[in-house]
């Protein structure tokens, strides 16, 4: 029989989570009645507030761990909404240029708060509940693996790599590098007229290159020659220095990110403060790759980023100035063309239009549009066919099906999977196919998922991790370790 149980050591601990809302409840009646001279203010605090007495709710008495997904969805919920909205305030307007009133304003800083309060409440429910169905523990599929995944990563690697080099080599060509300006739009316009192209990518493309990475990764960290590890790095630093030039930065991150969360969890835990350092560091890539991948050529790369630089660094690396973090600004323009009958509520019918995503284009090729499609399609009309994209603020597609009620909907059930994925992976992190697929996991459901909508993270996530899986189930070409498991951290 299924049952539902709360253990009653944090009963303390549900009281203090009922005693954040009402304080919640309260705060949102005040941020709505009385005129405050500049409620961003009150967000901030409201949020700092809030998202901390969660967090050590959450955390209890472990040490918090910084790639939990609660952990890293509430930073960058924080970071994604406030730079969106301090745009505003500064600009009275959003990123794309379009008027925001001030009750829109206010609905949107209810929205994320909201979002906050369902994210968390989802995630303390998953934490903290048991049920039957779904209880979280040590899998086969993982533990078969320990012995052969060192040898099937590098093995498919190579086999697929020499199958489908043709394929993908430009991703590693450091001869010949288009610039993001010469290929973003042409490649969105050509993939949205070739129904096939997502396919042809993901087993062409993505599943060598992603192979390779992963091999290069263990053979670094876990092989005794010391020929390999320099090989082996140079492989990799290939291609995050040619993705690089490309302006790609999805490309350059998943890779880098990947690594670090193996190192993490599988050679030493990282501290807070180092990781602090790695975020600022990859803030600061970002943003800077975001204006100089307008060419290619490093001498150009290098004077542009200078230029920019010697007039006023600290506006180009201002949160302000970061288009990456704009995205909040969309649902701004979705809360003010619902208001003005330009858009009206979805009742829930976007979950279906949503999944039919998952329905390759070649098997449907009349499915319905992706919310962040639909959105451009809706509030830019023209741009989509030339290939312009906008993002999918993470709240977005809640407010979107059900307003307010919506979002907390949506984020509680958001945050109550991302929790039981996470706990299903941390039970198993002693093995390297684990570890590998929670990097992929968590690079769609937490660190990209704050610019995509809920329901095409996962269709994201499944798709990062099938050439894991690929390893897995294939068989094996040799028996027996190579390599003793003797990395795992205490």
């Amino acid at each position: 029989m299924k049952t539902f149980t709360i253990e009653l050591t944090i009963t303390a601990r549900v009281i203090l989570t009922v005693f954040v809302l009402m304080i919640l409840a309260f705060a949102l009646i005040v941020l709505g009645l009385f005129d405050f001279t500049n409620k961003l203010h009150i967000y901030v605090v409201l949020f700092i507030i809030l998202s901390s007495t969660f967090l050590l709710i959450y955390r209890g008495k472990k040490q918090l761990d910084p790639f939990s997904p609660l952990f890293g969805l509430t930073i960058l919920l924080f970071l994604y909404s406030f730079s969106s909205a301090l745009f505003v305030e500064v600009n009275q307007a959003n990123f794309a240029g379009d008027s925001i009133s001030t009750d829109t304003l206010l609905i949107y800083y209810i929205s994320c708060l909201v979002a906050l309060v369902g994210l968390n409440g989802g995630a303390l429910m998953a934490k903290y509940s048991n049920f039957g169905w779904c209880a979280v523990t040590k899998y086969d599929l993982f533990s078969r693996s320990k012995d052969t995944f060192y040898n099937k990563a590098i093995t498919y690697a190579v086999l697929f790599g020499l199958i489908l080099l043709p394929f993908f080599y430009s991703y590693f060509d450091i001869t010949n590098i288009p610039s993001y300006a010469e290929r973003a739009l042409a490649s969105r316009v050509e993939r949205l007229a070739n129904p096939a192209s997502g396919i042809k990518e993901i087993f062409t493309v993505y599943l060598p290159v992603t192979l390779i990475l992963v091999a290069t990764i263990l053979l670094f960290f876990r092989s005794d020659k010391k020929i390999i590890k320099i090989l082996a790095a140079f492989i990799f630093l290939l291609y995050v220095f040619r993705n690089t030039l490309a302006g790609w930065r999805s490309l350059v991150v998943t890779p880098v990110m990947l690594a670090v969360i193996y190192y993490h969890y599988r050679i030493k835990r990282l501290t807070l403060w180092l990781l602090l350092i790695v975020g600022i560091s990859l803030y600061i890539f970002m943003n800077v790759l975001s204006f100089a991948r307008v060419t290619s050529d490093p001498k150009e790369m290098v004077e542009i980023i200078a230029n920019e630089f010697s007039e006023n660094i600290v506006e180009r690396l201002n949160i302000v100035s970061s288009s990456e973090l704009q995205v909040g600004s969309n649902l701004m323009r979705l809360i003010e063309g619902i208001d003005k009958g330009e858009a009206s509520y979805s009742w829930g019918t976007s979950i279906l239009t949503e999944i039919l995503v998952f329905v390759p284009k070649a098997l449907m090729p009349n499915r319905p549009l992706p919310l962040g499609e639909k959105y451009v399609e809706i509030f830019h009309p023209g741009e989509l066919l030339e290939g312009a994209g906008y993002g999918m603020f993470i709240v977005q597609e809640g407010y979107w099906a059900l307003g307010i009620f919506g979002v907390l909907l949506f984020m509680f059930i958001y945050g109550w999977i991302v929790e039981k994925i996470y706990q299903l992976f941390i039970n198993n992190m002693g093995y390297d196919a684990a570890v590998f697929c929670y990097g992929m996991v968590y690079l769609s459901l937490v660190l990209f998922a704050v610019r995509s909508g809920i329901i095409l993270n996962f269709k994201t996530a499944i798709m990062n991790c099938l050439p894991l899986i690929l390893i897995l189930v294939l068989p094996s070409f040799f028996r027996g370790r190579s390599l003793k498991n003797n990395h795992r951290p205490m």
